[in-house]
């Protein structure tokens, strides 16, 4: 801009000179409206910082929030007002990143900006990997698992103990700049692998689990740890698990004068309202349904035997229709199959005897049968 002074006069006063400097401006219209874009431009680049700096300023002051499981175990809470802050700031910082006056800013704001996107993702990762931990050491509780899995139970205790320095932060340090500093993020990633190669393990063991009893092929890894979890304490969860296993079993009654351990002793069907009292108790462990399933077939077969031998068909003196048969802990479908097998052999007996020119069977007899 051309600018053109003149030195009007000067004046001495109280011993100082003064000079008296006349200004005289040339500046057109549209230097004007640049002189005023110019100063929009500053005072938006200074309102967008002050912004930025506002945004960074809260961030610092964020806390997590710590609890325990089992007395044993330090844990984190992400409460939804947290998990809403977090989405928010990065909402915020993504805006003004795309605000045309963040150039002089912008490398500053992108990297805040993959500070706020990793920490989400970190809190995320977090609590899904503290599930997995917990039900890990659950499953890894059972003596019979630990047996099995020694090399993944050893990994599992020294992720334990590394799982604990994730919690370790400074009086004077930001939790979230933390979370997305380098050593946070090279001891969580260590853990995320060690707690997948123990997930991996049981994998594979849950697969040698469903060669060993079919049943658990209906199941999905999340159902079948959750069974083997409580595989211990299976008077507890009974009712849960059995119809997932064995759907014609609605419940179970267990014999708890043991202190120690609780057994089943009776299961209850689910349709014919019908209770089986097995031959043997079932006591929890890691084989307990697989235990179950053959005492119910051993039951069945033995209960099976003690009726026909009580039969005509087997060569007694008792009726079908007899009231000790009547009265007899028998499951319905089994007298049904029993009452079929014998209608069968008494039909095949008169046919033989008709197709005999000695021996004429008795036509009401037959038709008595048949009815």
């Amino acid at each position: 801009h051309k600018t053109q002074f003149s030195i009007a006069s000067a004046t001495k006063l109280n011993g100082m000179s003064w000079i008296h400097v006349k200004h005289m401006y040339k500046v057109t219209m549209e230097e004007r409206e640049v002189i005023a874009s110019i100063i929009h431009a500053s005072e938006g680049q200074a309102k967008l910082r002050a912004q930025f700096v506002e945004i960074k300023r809260e961030w610092s002051l964020q806390t997590l929030q710590f609890g325990s499981w089992q007395g044993s175990m330090s844990t984190v809470e992400i409460t939804e007002n947290f998990a809403q802050y977090v989405e928010n700031t990065d909402v915020e910082v993504s805006t003004l990143i795309n605000n045309p006056y963040s150039v002089n800013i912008r490398d500053e704001l992108e990297d805040f900006a993959e500070e706020t996107e990793l920490v989400q993702e970190t809190t995320t990762d977090w609590l899904d990997m503290q599930r997995k931990f917990h039900q890990m050491l659950q499953v890894f509780d059972s003596a019979s698992i630990k047996l099995e899995l020694k090399k993944e139970f050893q990994v599992l205790r020294r992720a334990r103990l590394d799982w604990e320095e994730l919690f370790v932060i400074p009086h004077d340090a930001s939790a979230l700049q933390l979370l997305a500093g380098v050593p946070f993020q090279t001891l969580f990633g260590h853990l995320s692998h060690s707690l997948e190669t123990v997930a991996n393990g049981v994998h594979r063991y849950l697969e040698t689990r469903r060669l060993a009893f079919p049943r658990f092929f209906f199941l999905h890894d999340e159902e079948l740890l959750s069974l083997l979890e409580h595989s211990l304490r299976m008077h507890e969860h009974f009712d849960i698990h059995v119809h997932r296993c064995l759907p014609g079993i609605q419940s179970g009654t267990f014999d708890r004068s043991d202190r120690k351990k609780s057994v089943l002793v009776k299961v209850h069907s689910s349709s014919s309202k019908e209770t089986l009292v097995l031959v043997k108790s079932v006591s929890g462990g890691i084989e307990f349904f697989p235990t179950v399933s053959r005492q119910i077939g051993s039951t069945l077969r033995t209960i099976f035997q003690e009726a026909k031998k009580k039969l005509l068909i087997e060569g007694a003196d008792e009726e079908l229709r007899s009231i000790n048969i009547i009265r007899s802990i028998v499951p319905v479908h089994m007298l049904s199959a029993i009452v079929q097998c014998q209608w069968c052999m008494d039909v095949e007996r008169y046919l033989r005897a008709a197709a005999s020119v000695e021996v004429t069977p008795p036509l009401s007899a037959l038709l008595s049968s048949m009815s």
